[in-house]
């Protein structure tokens, strides 16, 4: 059995924690010409009061933005469009079905995940 790199296993945690506490869904930019909107992968996990998880998230996968405080002392780290993207090649081996089939989802409902 292959023993997980330090990289690997700070992966896999980030996956988990996204997994758990975070959201993967689209982001519409400005409309079209045509009425219609563009849609882009964006991830985000949102904490409340300690952003040091955030930033072992930005640690582990080398972008995103750690926010806050907020209004009510939340923190945030986000990534979108190609950012959003190449976290998801990163991750996507240690995510489970139900976080897998919910980009497949996106994918399918238009969202540019390649």
């Amino acid at each position: 059995m292959k023993t997980p790199t330090l990289g690997e296993s700070e992966l896999a945690w980030a996956a988990g924690f996204i997994e758990a506490d975070g959201h993967v869904g689209k982001v519409g930019t400005r409309k079209r010409i045509d009425g219609g909107r563009n849609y882009h992968l964006m991830i985000r996990v949102t904490q409340s009061y300690y952003p040091e998880r955030l930033k072992r998230i930005q640690r582990a996968i080398g972008q995103g933005r750690v926010n806050g405080p907020h209004s009510r002392g939340e923190y945030s780290w986000s990534v979108t469009f190609k950012s959003a993207r190449e976290a998801l090649v990163m991750l996507w081996p240690y995510f489970g079905p139900t976080m897998r089939r919910r980009i497949v989802d996106l994918h399918r409902q238009g969202v540019r995940i390649q």
